[in-house]
């Protein structure tokens, strides 16, 4: 014995299946009866293999009552349009364009988003030029007007109206469909309607003109002053026969549906009605 160490015989287990063995050879003497078993066995799992069903839905892989799935039925059934949508991505704009054409008139398709909204052919751009001319001439020879008269405030509230309930039914819309910033901000100009003490702004400033007529007519024949050259000056530029190319979009929409360096653009296609 080595100093300071004892030494041990190894221990051997015996990690043979015998049982196993013992059943193989059974069942091999006995091989007639063995085929009879797998042949039963296989057509009994083959029967109950007709029984087996499938759901095509996963979104019944989701937990009850997830607030997503709830508001995905939810506009699915306001909006007939599904929230499962499907992403290309597209080598030029003209074939974007060709592809979004394409797909606007298949029957299962609801929305198609894609930049060509923005950038349209150089042919759609011809067809447009008498209109925009019409504009540029329309703006180019409008009188600006210093004086306000009672008739155009009257319907100047009635458009300020008409802007809160649009902003009112866009608010629902983003609700509904959880796009929580567009609800936030929209609760900060008409106020939320799970909160009381929240503030409509638009409302506040009817109220506001309503009471005050004449001091209303006065401001606004003051923001009239500075505020109708401003927009004359932008429409003018706006409204010119110039084509749009591709580098004239601003970058918030080239960032949304072009790679950086612009050589991919991104199509999404959202179908109609559940896919399920």
């Amino acid at each position: 014995i080595a100093k300071g160490k004892i030494k041990t015989k190894p221990v051997f287990k015996d990690i043979s299946f015998k049982s196993f063995g013992v059943r193989s050879k059974w069942l091999s003497q006995r091989y007639t009866t063995t085929i009879i078993c797998a042949v039963v066995v296989t057509i009994l799992l083959l029967i109950s293999a007709f029984g087996i069903s499938f759901d095509h839905n996963y979104m019944n892989m989701e937990p009850k009552g997830l607030t997503s799935i709830t508001l995905q039925d939810t506009i699915l059934d306001k909006f007939d349009l599904s929230m499962d949508y499907a992403l290309i991505l597209i080598d030029s704009v003209e074939e974007s364009r060709e592809m979004a054409d394409e797909t606007k008139n298949i029957k299962s398709v609801a929305i198609v988003d894609d930049i060509s909204m923005y950038l349209p052919s150089l042919e759609e751009q011809q067809k447009r030029i008498p209109i925009i001319q019409e504009i540029n001439q329309s703006i180019s020879t409008a009188i600006l007007k210093d004086k306000l008269t009672k008739a155009e405030f009257d319907q100047l509230l009635l458009e300020l109206k008409r802007l809160e309930m649009n902003i009112m039914e866009i608010q629902d819309m983003a609700y509904i469909g959880g796009q929580d910033k567009v609800d936030s901000k929209c609760s900060e100009i008409v106020g939320d309607p799970d909160n009381p003490q929240s503030k409509n702004i638009i409302n506040k400033f009817i109220i506001y003109l309503e009471n005050n007529r004449p001091e209303g007519i006065k401001g606004l024949e003051e923001f009239q002053k500075y505020a109708a050259p401003y927009f004359k000056k932008s429409v003018l530029k706006i409204a010119t026969p110039k084509n749009i190319e591709l580098d004239d979009l601003p970058p918030s929409i080239l960032d949304r549906y072009a790679n950086r360096d612009r050589t991919q653009f991104l199509l999404t296609i959202f179908p109609s009605g559940n896919i399920w």
